[in-house]
């Protein structure tokens, strides 16, 4: 039943409740005492109003973002108005309540400003349009994640040579990210987007833009496509400098140092035949950090090849070794083919010092590298005849080692040392490697640590002695 009360009439029902009640014999005087009411029932009526919203929720590495304030626009098709402000819940909910029916073209869309700045965040977010909405009706509008995307290489202010290749750290809690390079000046028109690269955290520019100029100062940052349609930007905008210089052939790549240009860095272009390594060439990166190989012959079926830096005996701010991704196939007459850029700055053992004995279960630290945090790291322990090694650990600076396998029996001295993997597909050494004995072989339950003959930890690699 519709149960639709009118003012009017409740107060008339109320007026003749009480005459009724007042009323006496004629010429009585009517009674002005509560008991007189006592049989009256006045009913009020309960009236609901069915208010919609529009709403949706906010996350920050994939958890609830409260307190964030939003703007409810209105797009008219060439004006966007405010409608209303609303600010997130505990849970990371909003909702804008009232907002009116939209006209035929109208359109609403949130908008999020990351002000006053908070660094860990997206400058914005542009939630996807609603195109149709009838007041009092509840429309969910679009769920979105405001955690920033950071960029790391080529650093801000960075002169550089093209090709470049720019790179970023990917948003672990919203792996169905899409993300697109921006480059522009905000002194005059040209703007250069890549389109959308979906999961991704690099990009090479090879060639200068059409409408960009060399030696003079360009921005970039990273937009962010979501899921569900809406786009925000990276809260780092980076100033970028493209220096004229000799663009690299061959079999090419780029290699730094703590995130800066390493040049005069020796490099070995190794081959496999299918059955032994040996080095197909040699050079050294230039001023910019570029290295390139040219001339190199054809691969046949089951040849490789591969960049190596190392063995470096010599300097302990770098690598011992890295050891690029392998190269295929290459054809007859050559080809440029850029196959990994990659950073040789060393890992600095922490803890426990070289020559410890510990008992397991037992934590073993390292300083991450902190100008190239896509690395993942990787704890090994060597004997004369086995490596037990971790899975990838991820960008971390330590691992609770909670047993070692059996092939190496307590009382024994071992050495322990940490790989970096790259996103490239490469992997280095750390320069150290340290001793250690263990006074037990730790939790006999624990499948942690996996094991290799000693030397297989990666192809062609030299010896190498304890530092």
């Amino acid at each position: 039943m519709n149960k639709v009360f009118r003012l009017g009439m409740i107060v008339a029902l109320i007026a003749l409740a009480a005459f009724s009640a007042n009323a006496g014999t004629s010429g009585a005087q009517a009674s002005n005492s509560p008991a007189a009411l006592d049989d009256v029932a006045l009913f009020v009526p309960l009236v609901f109003k069915n208010v919609g919203n529009i709403h949706g929720r906010v996350t920050e590495g994939g958890v609830a973002a409260a307190g964030v304030s939003l703007d409810l626009n209105r797009w008219d098709g060439s004006t966007s108005t405010k409608i209303s402000t609303t600010t997130t819940d505990a849970k990371g909910y909003y909702r804008f309540w009232d907002a009116p029916t939209l006209n035929s073209g109208e359109s609403y869309y949130v908008f999020y400003n990351n002000n006053p700045p908070v660094a860990s965040r997206l400058a914005y977010w542009f939630t996807h349009d609603l195109t149709s909405y009838t007041a009092g009706s509840a429309a969910l509008l679009e769920n979105f994640d405001i955690a920033n995307v950071i960029l790391t290489s080529p650093s801000d202010l960075s002169t550089v040579a093209l090709p470049a290749t720019f790179n970023w750290v990917k948003r672990s809690a919203t792996p169905d990210d899409s993300y697109e390079f921006y480059l522009y000046s905000n002194d005059s028109d040209p703007d250069y987007v890549s389109g959308k690269l979906g999961y991704v955290e690099q990009y090479t520019l090879t060639d200068l833009p059409a409408g960009f100029n060399w030696n003079t100062q360009y921005e970039w940052d990273i937009s962010i496509y979501g899921a569900a349609g809406g786009f925000g930007s990276s809260y780092q905008v980076f100033d970028v400098t493209f220096t004229q210089g000799t663009t690299p052939h061959g079999i090419w790549g780029r290699v730094t140092d703590a995130g800066l240009p390493a040049a005069g860095v020796n490099l070995l272009l190794r081959f496999w035949d299918g059955s032994a390594y040996s080095t197909a060439a040699t050079t050294t990166t230039d001023a910019d950090g570029y290295y390139q190989f040219l001339g190199a012959a054809a691969l046949g079926d089951g040849q490789e090849y591969y960049v190596r830096y190392g063995p470096n005996n010599s300097d302990p701010t770098r690598l011992w070794g890295w050891w690029s991704v392998s190269l295929l196939s290459y054809p007859v007459g050559g080809a440029d083919v850029h196959l990994e850029d990659f950073d040789i700055a060393n890992i600095p053992l922490v803890s426990p010092a070289s020559g410890s004995t510990v008992t397991l279960p037992y934590t073993f630290y390292w300083t991450k590298r902190p100008a190239t945090p896509t690395d993942s790291y990787e704890w090994d322990l060597y004997s004369d005849q086995y490596n037990a090694y971790t899975s990838l650990l991820g960008y971390v600076d330590g691992v609770n080692i909670l047993s070692i396998p059996s092939v190496f029996p307590p009382g024994v001295e071992y050495y322990w040392d940490v790989w970096v993997y790259g996103p490239g597909g490469g992997a280095g050494e750390c320069f150290e490697a340290w001793y250690i004995t263990f006074t037990n072989t730790g939790q006999i339950e624990s499948v942690q640590l996996s094991t290799r003959p000693a030397g297989a930890e990666i192809k062609d690699k030299p010896m190498r002695g304890t530092r």
